[in-house]
């Protein structure tokens, strides 16, 4: 459709995007196609890609594929300008805008339909791009809260809110796609009009499966297991559940006992008075299915050292355990876009944090008063274990069928609250333990953080994780193996910047001009490669973009 590459001067890369396309019409994207093409033209531009999100949000934070991809082939030098609709068809986040500032804008110029060029090289066209992602993730937030708003009013009012339809049930009026159609958004008809399907139109009750579901809920109920409940039920003819996950899903829906839930709370009784089974049998059902004694593969225990402590600088992710290459690394878990090896961050951020502490610990901060003959302390002790002693009661009486689930979660919730609240208290009483510990050890505060440290090395990461998250907000991972460690408040050491190879990433301008200056002066690519501590692909990229 389009041209190939004809030079960056000219040529120009199209971006169209928008959030919910639930019929998959496509006319959001093909009216900012048509637009940007027509903007193309009135500036001379050749554009020579499209790159489309078409029912893909960019506040979410899920990936947008071809938003990746416009970043990725932006290096190419294929195209040196981007058109959009809008700013906010590009980013409605303002971590999105600075990977755009760092990764895009330094490569192409960037063109609206709606608000003209969008400046991402001057402060002022900095701020007023920051002003406007605000904006658009704060009109976001506040739709998000109008949407989680009206689905709890909905479930209270005992209306069952439903996108997919669960298994043992029917849509109440199917859709063209046939009675078992799994689809998550509605078709059209044939007609043109929408059809009713999920929320819109409700669901009944589908006898076949229903006698199914019934028969699974009888086999555990009786002792039987996951597996024996699931081949029956496939036996029988059951195609809708996949494996015994899936089953134990579907066994603690409360719909299939006319409940309807909020956020894994069950708030209301079905307005439709539907019910494919009792309340009595899904309690004791669910009073199984989650006992803890059941679990036969518990997980494999945390191992990282910075635990959740790291997160990624680009997009604000965690980063989590992974391998590459057979070795341990960390790795971004929205994009991956960011990933590096364990070994190399964990020494210097611990190095780092040991200081800290030993600089504590001189300036007499780690020794805390022993706070077990406060009368306070034991008074909201004594008040957390009747909380806990209250719940524990609630559970019993649910499991026995002495007490109505809607009873339950609304006398949990309170005593929850409270729970949290004299938690509150105690932690603020009780100081900063992890660092309390470090203090209170024989062998002073330095054999104690190597003893913290050696063990965490052995698999046992708690007392470390938690010495970390008392001193520190987070750790933030960047490009070129830049970390920034966050101390909390209290600390009184602001951020710190550490360079895991020891020296300042290179500013692209000013690495082009250094490349540039030692090409003039007679230096090979090699040579200028080892002096400036960059790869010679590096040196070749900016030689060809130097002279250009």
């Amino acid at each position: 459709m389009y041209p190939k590459d004809m030079g960056t001067k000219n040529t120009a890369a199209v971006y169209v995007r928008i959030s919910a396309d639930p019929q998959g019409e496509r006319a959001g994207v093909e009216r900012q196609r048509r637009e940007c093409e027509q903007l193309a033209d009135h500036l001379g531009l050749i554009v020579v890609a499209l790159f489309e999100d078409n029912d893909v949000s960019a506040y979410s934070g899920k990936p947008r594929p071809e938003f990746e991809r416009l970043l990725g082939d932006a290096d190419t030098g294929e195209f040196g300008h981007v058109i959009v609709w809008s700013s906010d068809r590009l980013y409605r986040r303002v971590s999105d805008l600075t990977r755009i500032t760092d990764e895009l804008a330094a490569k192409a110029k960037i063109h609206t339909v709606a608000g003209g060029d969008v400046d991402l090289e001057s402060a002022e066209g900095i701020l007023r791009a920051q002003v406007l992602g605000s904006v658009a993730e704060f009109e976001s937030r506040r739709k998000a809260e109008r949407i989680r708003a009206r689905a709890r009013q909905r479930a209270e009012n005992g209306v069952m809110t439903a996108s997919q339809r669960p298994f043992g049930w029917r849509w109440r009026e199917p859709c063209p796609g046939g009675a078992d159609c799994r689809h998550k958004k509605p078709r059209c008809t044939g007609d043109g009009q929408k059809a009713k399907v999920g929320s819109r139109a409700g669901l009944a009750i589908d006898p076949d499966q229903a006698v199914l579901l019934a028969d699974a809920y009888a086999t555990v109920k009786a002792g039987g297991s996951l597996n024996a409940a699931w081949r029956d039920l496939r036996a029988a003819g059951g195609a809708g559940l996949a494996d015994p996950s899936s089953l134990r899903a579907a066994l603690l829906n409360p719909r299939h006992a006319g409940l309807v839930a909020h956020d894994g709370v069950i708030v209301a009784e079905a307005a439709d008075g539907q019910a494919i089974i009792d309340r009595d049998t899904y309690d004791v059902v669910c009073a199984i299915l989650k006992d803890p004694s059941r679990r036969t593969a518990p997980g494999r225990p945390s191992n990282t050292l910075l635990g959740k402590s790291l997160f990624c600088g680009l997009c604000g992710s965690s980063m989590a355990a992974s391998r590459k290459s057979g070795r341990a690394t960390y790795v971004c878990t929205k994009n991956q876009h960011l990933v590096i090896v364990r070994d190399r961050i964990d020494d210097k951020v611990l190095d780092l944090v040991g200081k800290v502490v030993i600089g504590l610990a001189d300036a007499g901060v780690l020794t805390l008063p022993d706070p077990d003959g406060d009368a306070t302390v034991e008074l909201l002790r004594g008040q957390a274990a009747d909380i806990e002693s209250r719940l524990d009661a609630l559970s019993g009486l649910l499991a026995s069928g002495d007490l109505d689930p809607i009873d339950y979660a609304a006398a949990t919730r309170k005593l929850r609250d409270q729970l949290v609240t004299v938690t509150t208290r105690l932690t603020k009483r009780s100081g900063r333990p992890a660092l309390a510990a470090l203090g209170g050890h024989s062998g002073g505060v330095a054999a104690a953080w190597d003893q913290v440290v050696t063990d965490a090395r052995d698999g046992h990461v708690d007392a470390l994780r938690g010495v970390i998250a008392e001193l520190l907000d987070g750790i933030e991972l960047f490009r070129g193996r830049r970390v920034i460690l966050h101390w909390k408040p209290w600390v009184d050491l602001g951020d710190t910047e550490l360079f895991l190879d020891g020296k300042p990433a290179w500013d692209p301008e000013k690495r082009r001009a250094a490349v540039r200056q030692l090409r003039d002066a007679g230096k090979t690519q090699v040579a200028i490669a080892a002096e400036l501590g960059i790869n010679r692909k590096t040196v070749r990229m900016d030689l060809a973009r130097t002279a250009a």
